[in-house]
């Protein structure tokens, strides 16, 4: 099977090499499905036209002279144009936020070609007005199915008339990491339980409930403390004023962004991994967290439990500050070594790369089943 896969989004990288190190997660997703059998072309807007040949995937760098991302009226129309000119046996479309799109490549596809769209965190436009609405069911009727990483996100589409009755929902994990723990960490984590955060300062992650968790949990866990890397910074200055607080002081140290290869060793170090996202597509931190084998006391939200199969770690409430101090303590004070184990094991047997691309190809050949019976 060939499988063209269409990224929208325009690099900032300027160097062909270096996007496939900006868009790991998509680079990752197509070299996984070509390990697992399938042909795949990746088409990614680029600044300039050009190919590669990576790890068995080629890539079609097309320049097509629009912004960072396509508006809701662009039609990228040279991408377009060479997708179908690869002649796919399936096309893959990166995002669910390009309606319009979606109907345009779709009216340029032979009628056996299935078209799959990709959920990567976008909402339902559901309070968006009712053009917006109207927009997505117009135009994402023309995709032969989507996929999601947990079937609880694909439902406020479906309740939405966006995802009609009868189109297929592909329940695939959004991404996996080729991150492994180092044979010897070489920095030392504060605290016993040594807590860490990786993941945005900014009120979808809600860092302020994960630091009134700690200082509630610290009755429990009164040696714990919590180090806390972060790559935006929107609430920097709250999370600052909350952890220099009498309750908190001392317990947090804020390292900023880390280079995405030093996380290991973080990884390593930590006793367990929290993280306090009110919403997610996916948990790319979370995902690197159980390979490395670093248990997680993370929200009871549907993409978390998918990573975790509910079989890894706590969960808690979103912005239940009680919930996540009980969920520390619960993870803090279980079997260590029996922990990192059996989060290795859930990476291992359901989070990988090989997983990934088996189970997206398996996707693949069901779609195209479908339209070609």
């Amino acid at each position: 099977m060939h499988v063209v896969i269409v990224n929208y989004p325009l690099p900032k990288s300027r160097s062909p090499e270096a996007l496939l190190t900006e868009f790991h997660a998509s680079t990752g997703w197509a070299e996984a499905v070509s390990r697992a059998g399938a042909q795949v072309t990746v088409v990614q807007r680029f600044h300039e036209d050009g190919e590669l040949l990576h790890n068995g995937v080629r890539y079609l760098l097309v320049r097509d002279g629009t912004g960072r991302w396509p508006r809701a009226w662009q039609i990228p129309r040279r991408v377009h144009a060479a997708a179908v000119a690869a002649q796919p046996d399936l096309l893959h479309l990166q995002g669910e936020i390009f309606p319009l799109q979606t109907r345009a490549l779709r009216r340029l596809l032979p009628p056996r070609t299935p078209l799959l769209v990709q959920h990567h965190g976008g909402d339902a436009p559901v309070a968006r007005g009712r053009l917006r609405l109207l927009l997505a069911r117009i135009g994402f009727a023309s995709a032969n199915g989507f996929l999601f990483t947990a079937e609880e996100l694909a439902r406020p589409w479906r309740a939405a008339g966006i995802i009609r009755p009868g189109t297929p929902v592909y329940v695939v994990l959004e991404a996996s990491t080729p991150l492994r723990p180092p044979e010897a960490p070489d920095v030392r984590l504060r605290g016993a339980p040594a807590l860490l955060w990786v993941g945005r300062l900014h009120s979808i992650k809600d860092p302020l409930t994960v630091l009134e968790g700690l200082a509630r949990a610290l009755r429990r866990l009164p040696n714990a403390a919590l180090t806390m890397a972060y790559g935006s910074e929107e609430l920097l200055d709250a999370v600052r004023e909350r952890a220099e607080r009498p309750d908190l002081q001392g317990r947090v140290e804020l390292l900023g962004r880390l280079p995405h290869e030093r996380l290991p060793h973080y990884y390593a170090a930590a006793d367990l991994f929290v993280l306090g996202s009110r919403r997610e597509a996916g948990g790319f931190a979370l995902i690197e967290a159980l390979a490395c084998g670093l248990p997680p006391a993370v929200t009871d939200i549907p993409a978390f439990r998918a990573i975790t199969g509910e079989q890894v770690g706590a969960h808690w409430a979103p912005g239940d500050a009680e919930a996540c101090a009980n969920a520390l303590v619960t993870v803090a004070t279980a079997g260590r070594a029996e922990q990192r184990r059996a989060a290795q094991e859930r990476f291992a047997r359901a989070l990988s790369w090989d997983v990934v691309g088996r189970e997206a190809l398996a996707a693949y050949a069901d779609a195209r089943g479908r339209l070609c019976a």
